[in-house]
């Protein structure tokens, strides 16, 4: 495509609020709700994405408004400040509705600030409410608090100045002058993140008011733009909210690109040119071709919160899937995850559904982008992609051991999406299960060794019961050898009597007598002893103590010449 343009066109506003009598300015269905709205009386917001035309229609309104006779005032929350104290902001807020509402003639803001200076900042501003605006203004009254989110960066709670404007409300029915007074808010923000104390009453005044794309009959202001560039203007331009879906930024935008390209545009072609134009000078290196930037707001706001990018993208991401196949539609729930993502622009609500607000959006942030912007924050994203892909059944992308105590390390204070949760909850089933295997492996090898110590113990057992029987045979034997030895000690008892009373007859038979009766005396105790302590002893240690005695006791006239000799000596 050739890509020579003419100057920048007058016709379209890319960027920015439109001025009042802007040629394309598109009014839609969201004007006359916030104009008759704000007629009688009733506090009105409007939250929407960016770039969704709300400062332009608050310039229109604020027109209108004061060609009925009201006094209007609009102050840009972004030009007070953030890096302020309290006293700063709101003395910054209080200056602007000065010079907003023109009391500068009337009222000497300095002197009043220095007569107020014992209230705290909010007291001041309701106090200037009160006291000074509603005194000095003697019309209706709307002050349009514009890029209203820009408050909630405060590093000091917003929840007052958010609780005085319902103050205000609610003192309508106290004092009738506060009927005359009206408060528009508009901005990036949910009707939640007003008032984020949960002790104090929520945000539950005003009527939101709806803003959305542009409608084909409403666009047709766009269309005259394009008249002496294009054949059929009205068919160019239902082709660029075909891509566009009526989203006001990228339709200026769009038509803009069309009105300054200097060659004409093929006729009867139209529609293939315009395809080729967003493909070449809207989606292709989008990044390097974003300016004014638009596409570029939209994923810095998905991937701002890093603690909830993986469930903003995993929404988003069953909304891809939703698109065409009408069972696995998104419906809204209300939650803070679709509240982000349709403040982000990228989704709009449509009968209680979401859906992707338009072609270009689903081209830039398709799939691709998606798992390239998971992989950037998710450790383990690619992963979790193969895993999927799989249908959930390949266990090789799973994580295990280390890996997967890292990642569930990094996610406890993050919101993932349902994919990577459940690949998670997957991943540690299956590190559980590998576990339990591990168990019963561990537990079956105990139960091997186990049979093989009692089998080595059994052996033991019979060996040593061996050796037991062997040891009672050998003690039966010993108490037979006792018995026997009593028996015959009591015989050389006896002998030994007669022997006594024939002492003088033959006193060497006395002697040897004397003798026999010590040694078998000393086998006897033995033997005694023997018995007593042999479970004491081991075995061999027994045994050789029995043979020993009874080496005595088969030897007793060796020890008896062993005692005559000790006699002799």
């Amino acid at each position: 495509m050739v890509t020579t343009q003419n100057p920048a066109s007058k016709y379209y506003h890319v960027g920015g609020s439109l001025p009042p009598n802007a040629p394309s300015y598109v009014k839609r269905k969201a004007d006359d709700d916030l104009y008759n709205r704000l007629k009688v009386g009733e506090y009105c917001y409007v939250l929407n994405s960016r770039q969704m035309g709300k400062s332009s229609l608050r310039v229109q309104i604020m027109q209108r408004l004061k060609n009925e006779g009201f006094v209007c005032a609009s102050i840009d929350i972004t030009g007070i400040g953030s890096d302020v104290t309290p006293e700063q902001w709101y003395g910054g807020l209080i200056s602007k509705l000065w010079m907003g509402l023109n009391l500068l003639g009337k009222v000497n803001l300095p002197n009043w600030l220095v007569d107020q200076q014992l209230l705290s900042p909010v007291q001041r501003l309701n106090e200037f409410i009160k006291d000074v605006i509603l005194e000095k203004v003697d019309k209706n009254i709307v002050i349009f608090f514009d890029e209203i989110d820009s408050i909630l960066k405060l590093n000091f709670s917003s929840d007052d100045f958010f609780a005085l404007i319902r103050f205000c409300y609610n003192q309508r029915a106290e004092n009738p002058e506060y009927r005359r007074l009206t408060f528009v808010l508009l901005g990036v923000a949910t009707p939640s993140d007003l008032i984020q104390n949960k002790e104090y009453t929520p945000f539950n005044i005003g009527r939101s008011i709806q803003l959305n794309g542009f409608e084909a009959p409403e666009a047709l202001p766009l269309a005259k733009g394009l008249e002496g560039k294009v054949s059929n203007p009205q068919a160019v331009l239902e082709k660029v909210l075909g891509w566009t879906g009526g989203q006001p930024f990228l339709t200026q935008k769009l038509c803009d690109l069309i009105l300054k390209f200097a060659e004409p545009i093929p006729t009867n072609n139209e529609a293939k040119w315009v395809d080729q134009l967003v493909r070449s000078r809207v989606i292709k290196d989008w990044e390097s071709q974003d300016d004014p930037k638009h596409l570029t707001t939209i994923r810095d706001r998905l991937l701002s919160k890093q603690q909830r990018i993986g469930r903003l993208l995993g929404l988003y991401n069953k909304i891809l899937d939703s698109e065409g196949n009408k069972a696995g539609k998104v419906i809204f729930d209300d939650s803070l995850e679709q509240w982000q993502l349709r403040l982000s622009g990228l989704v709009v609500k449509e009968n209680d559904e979401l859906r992707i607000q338009n072609r270009i959006y689903k081209n830039v942030f398709g799939r691709r982008w998606v798992n390239n912007a998971l992989g950037e924050w998710e450790p383990y994203a690619k992963n979790i992609t193969n895993w999927l892909a799989s249908d959930c059944q390949n266990e090789s992308f799973l994580l295990r051991e280390k890996v997967l105590e890292d990642a569930v390390a990094w996610a406890e204070d993050k919101s993932l999406s349902d994919q990577g949760y459940k690949f998670l909850i997957a991943s540690l089933r299956f590190a559980r299960r590998e576990i339990q295997t591990k168990l019963v492996s561990v537990e079956e090898r105990l139960k091997i060794q186990n049979q093989e110590h009692e089998i080595v113990l059994s052996t033991q057992i019979k060996k040593n019961q061996n050796f037991l029987d062997i040891f009672a045979a050998e003690r039966q034997k010993h108490t037979n050898l006792q018995d026997e030895l009593a028996k015959k000690s009591l015989t050389l008892l006896e002998t030994t009597m007669n022997i006594d009373k024939q002492r003088n007859v033959n006193q060497n038979l006395i002697k040897k007598i004397n003798a026999l009766v010590y040694a078998n005396s000393l086998l006897f105790l033995g033997v005694i002893v023997l018995s007593f302590v042999q479970n004491a002893f081991p075995p061999f240690i027994v045994i050789l103590l029995y043979s020993f005695v009874v080496f005595l006791s088969w030897n007793y006239d060796r020890v008896l010449q062993y005692f005559e000799g000790k006699n002799k000596r």
